[in-house]
């Protein structure tokens, strides 16, 4: 399924909370050509022709017999599936049946954790500009989320806090954020990288 990337919002600082409520705004479901790559995350079926569970798809073994893929509307998806260093396609005309929102940048001050953590699929890489530029985008609201699914989700969420032990750890994980937050704004680096958004790509 290809990713609708949800922007930050403009929101410069962490927030504790919910990011579908946070975050509602998001890039258009309908982009022109030119920005019509997207990363894609895939639902997969266990079986011997899964050579390997990554990130954004999975290695398949090629050679062990046809294979289905389909996109987001349905669709035969061949790409992928001979491409095994491809983690995007063209998501023009994908989100027919199911979508994937996405929270990568969340607001600046997480980004900045994100770009101290480094990128999750490459190592030793850092998180660049164009990672922000590209997936900042919050020009577009649609609402995807359907009522039962949010009683749904509030309903495991009371059920994990009910945990003392879990709460509190997920607390502590906030308060751990929020310090690393504080830590990297005294960077140059760091705070170089706040500067050029707030000049170059926040709106």
């Amino acid at each position: 399924m290809s990713e609708i990337n949800h922007g930050s919002n403009m929101h410069e600082h962490y927030k504790r909370g919910w990011v579908t409520e946070i975050f509602p705004k998001h890039q258009s479901d309908k982009p022109g050509q030119r920005k019509s790559r997207r990363g894609v995350k895939s639902i997969v079926r266990l079986g011997s022709k899964v050579e390997n569970i990554r990130n954004h798809r999975p290695d398949i073994f090629i050679d062990k017999g046809p294979v289905t893929w389909l996109d987001g509307s349905g669709r035969p998806l061949d790409s992928l599936l001979y491409d095994a260093a491809a983690n995007g396609i063209d998501c023009r005309g994908t989100y027919d049946l199911v979508a994937l929102n996405h929270y990568p940048l969340r607001s600046l001050g997480s980004y900045l954790v994100k770009m101290f953590r480094g990128d999750v699929v490459v190592n030793d890489k850092q998180v660049s500009q164009r990672y922000w530029r590209t997936r900042n985008k919050h020009d577009t609201f649609t609402v995807t989320f359907q009522e039962n699914q949010i009683a749904k989700a509030l309903s495991y969420y009371e059920k994990l806090i009910s945990d003392a032990k879990l709460l509190a750890l997920h607390k502590k994980s906030c308060v751990n954020h929020e310090d690393r937050i504080k830590k990297l704004l005294k960077i140059p680096d760091f705070i170089t990288r706040k500067e050029w958004i707030f000049a170059e790509a926040w709106k």
